[in-house]
């Protein structure tokens, strides 16, 4: 639908995250809050644009890092270990992989993305997770993921079954059902990029962004963010 369409400058800032949002910046002492309007995600959705949906543990914290992306510009972000216990959907065959978070704290400034997930150490989660779609904004190289819709995409049980979850955002999932619904559906692997293509598409007919605004996206699709010293 259009209406998830709009305002996706931002949405390649956090790859799969915020969309259609106008950061609002409220300095506090050494912190900044940068919070934007979501697109909203079913669980449909989540189940079929993520690349891995699994159930784990995060077993460690990296420290935050700068990323400068393409355009110079930079941001905080954290890497979360996330031990899989259970896999969903998609395909891994390591142990644990690594989830990128925005935000945390460098050299005494602290960036605090809202509404985004909030993983804690040893904490146990359903995560719906993204490839990056490329390079651009401020994806580097390298394996990891995103949470698919920031808040919307990390889940925790309410049973001691755990068959029964809440998103962060108070979203009910039966991962029963909806693994049996997905279980003969192929994941798609190109649907990130595929999907951050005709949005930048959208923007130039609509008249959000102009022809060189759109072909500096296209440019940067394989070029990558640097990881700051």
């Amino acid at each position: 639908m259009r209406s998830k369409k709009t305002l996706w400058i931002l949405a390649a800032l956090l790859a799969v995250g915020i969309a259609g949002a106008i950061p609002l910046l409220r300095p506090v002492e050494n912190t900044a809050y940068i919070s934007g309007q979501l697109p909203h995600r079913t669980t449909d959705d989540l189940f079929q644009q993520s690349s891995l949906v699994a159930l784990g543990q995060v077993t460690d914290i990296s420290d935050a890092f700068r990323i400068e992306s393409t355009s110079g510009g930079t941001a905080i972000y954290t890497d979360y270990t996330f031990t899989i216990s259970r896999l969903v959907r998609g395909t891994n065959t390591a142990e644990s992989v690594t989830v990128r978070v925005p935000g945390g704290t460098v050299d005494h400034y602290t960036e605090v993305y809202e509404p985004c997930a909030e993983l804690e150490k040893d904490g146990e989660y359903l995560l719906f997770l993204q490839r990056p779609y490329g390079g651009g904004a401020y994806n580097t190289a390298g394996d990891y993921y995103y949470v698919l819709g920031l808040a919307q995409g990390a889940f925790t049980a309410v049973d001691e079954e755990k068959t029964r979850f809440v998103s962060q955002l108070g979203v009910e999932l039966d991962l029963g059902q909806m693994a049996m619904a997905y279980a003969d559906e192929p994941v798609d692997e190109n649907y990130a990029r595929r999907e951050f293509i005709e949005n930048q598409q959208w923007n130039l007919e609509s008249g959000f962004i102009t022809q060189e605004e759109y072909d500096q996206f296209m440019a940067e699709l394989d070029v990558y963010a640097t990881i700051l010293p």
